[in-house]
Order: C-alpha cells, then structure tokens, then sequence
C-alpha cells in the first residue's frame, strides 16, 4: 500500500472524529482575549474575560457560565453544570457572590425536611472554591444540629457543624447575639470544591420553639443577624433569607504563580502593571498593582487611578 492510499484511508478513518478532535483540543487551550461575539452581560449582569457567557466563550470551558431566562423575563447566571446562582463576580478580588444555600427542617405535625435547591454543589469542574475565610456556617432553632460536609483540593473529607441548644426561656434571647442557644456557627476550615449541607435529627425537641430549623452558608461579613423571631415565625426568616449571600474564591488555574510564570504563553497576568497571587497553594489568580486598576486578564487592562495620576503631577 504506497503513502498516498494509506494517507487517504487515515483521513476517511479519523474524519466521523474531527469534530471532537478540535473540539478536545480548543477546550484544552487558553484563550487569552475574549471572542467579539460573545456575550457582555446575562441579563444585566456585566461578564468579565477571563469569565464568558455561552460556548467558545471565556478563557477556558471552565470558565463559561450559564445564563438562563425564566418565564417572567428574569436572567439568572449559574456556575456550569451545577444549581450555584451567581449574584456578582469580581475580578479584582478573585471573588464571587452566590445565592446561599439554606437547609430547612420544619415540624408539621411531624418532621418535615425541606432541602434547598442547592443542598450540595460539586465545583470541580469550574474555578471555584468555597472561601474558607469568607464564610460562615450558621444552624439556626432550638435543637438543631446541623452539618456541613467539605472535601478539599487534596480530596481529604472534612466536616464543620454546631449544635443551637433547646430555648426554654424566649427572655434569654438576645437579637443579634448567635450564642450557641437557639443560634449558632462554625468556621468553614479550608477551602472546597465540595460540600453538603444536612441535619443531624433523631427526636423532637422538648421546647415550644420547633417550628423550622436552619442550616445555612452565610457571608461572614454580610448584614444578615440572628434574630429571635426566627425561632416562632418561619415567615419572619423567609423574608430575610432571600438576601443572603455566601462567598466563592476563584483561581485561574491549579499553579501555584511561582510555575505558572515559567510558561508566559499561559501565564495569565498578561496586562502590564499586574501581579501574581498564589491562593493556598491550591492555584494563583491575578490583580491590578497598587495604584492601577481594572481587568489584570487582558492587555493594557489595568489602568492606573486618579490619585496615581495626581500624584504623579505633583512631584
């Protein structure tokens, strides 16, 4: 068989697969500018490379997320192949907002479980972590004993949890104070790719308050308090916890910067004035030095301020 028939036989053979081929090899290289086709916003959320809304959209297939419309016209933005709704993302601290998950356990006559859309998330797949230093775990109700299920980056199985103590006494309740009695929380120890929220339940509690219990991930910073009506009154809850928040990290890949500035083809702080930051030893992500701002991912992106520039002018 001479070349020219074997050539045309591999070709015939491999063509059904080109598709996959390229496609294969198109996720598995970084784009380093966003495509002019692709989306700016999801509804009126605005999209910012390294991040893209839709295929071929983003760095990488990691980094694309999906945007859905509702029957009222509404847009949500999730992180792919998961339920996680993304609220806001920003790319000077390598952060996301994300509707929090809240597990609820309720009693009806008898025990009802109301788990939320999201009662565990795998972001495996994406460049998210669940922040560590950002979060807070919260059980709220008398006698709840809840559980938050983790595995790290090193594939490790890690749990946090607490326990709210039976409330005899409303007068021992103080607004605000999560004190471990009716209310309380729990660091989450190390950031994640994933985690589970559950009740620990085996009776009914002998206090008066045993309408719903609350498992919850909870920005730690966020305005969101404990307050004493939660215990009697679910719809007093529900009104407050359409508001709350947890916090994701992310990494633009798994290198630490000390090996990612080694290959400068894939290195990803390609803006001149930016920095690398390695985030625990898990993957780097990058940012605008001091007195510069903007996108670090894209060329000329970060900018230098105002007060840079009078600065400047001023010596």
């Amino acid at each position: 068989m001479n070349f020219l028939v074997l050539f045309k036989l591999t070709v015939l053979t491999l063509a059904p697969l080109l598709p996959l081929l390229l496609a294969s090899l198109t996720s598995s290289v970084a784009q380093l500018v966003q495509p002019p086709w692709c989306p700016t916003h999801c509804g009126d959320m605005k999209v910012d490379f390294p991040f893209g809304v839709g295929e071929g959209c983003g760095r990488s297939e990691h980094f694309q997320l999906d945007c859905e419309k509702n029957d009222l016209g509404n847009f949500s933005m999730f992180v792919r192949y998961t339920r996680v709704e993304v609220l806001s993302i920003s790319i000077s601290e390598g952060r996301a907002r994300v509707k929090s998950p809240v597990y609820r356990l309720c009693y009806r006559g008898i025990p009802t479980i109301i788990k939320p859309n999201l009662p565990e998330a795998n972001l495996g797949y994406s460049p998210f972590w669940l922040s560590s230093n950002a979060n807070k775990f919260m059980v709220i109700g008398s006698g709840g004993l809840g559980g938050l299920g983790l595995i790290t980056g090193t594939m490790s199985k890690i749990k946090s949890g607490c326990m709210a103590w039976e409330v005899f006494d409303q007068e021992i309740l103080v607004d605000s104070l999560c004190s471990g009695i009716g209310c309380c929380e729990n660091i989450i120890p190390y950031p994640s790719k994933y985690f589970q929220i559950y009740f620990y339940e085996n009776s009914l509690p002998a206090s008066v308050f045993n309408t719903c219990r609350y498992a919850m991930l909870v920005e730690a910073n966020n305005i969101f308090k404990f307050r004493t009506s939660y215990l009697i009154s679910p719809e007093s809850f529900e009104k407050d916890a359409i508001s709350l928040l947890a916090v994701l990290d992310w990494t633009i890949s798994n290198d630490t910067c000390n090996i990612a500035q080694q290959n400068m083809t894939s290195y990803a702080c390609v803006s001149s004035h930016s920095k690398c930051i390695d985030y625990n030893n898990l993957g780097y992500h990058c940012s605008c030095v001091q007195g510069y701002q903007g996108n670090p991912y894209v060329p000329s992106g970060c900018q230098g301020t105002s007060n840079m520039c009078q600065s400047l002018s001023l010596n």
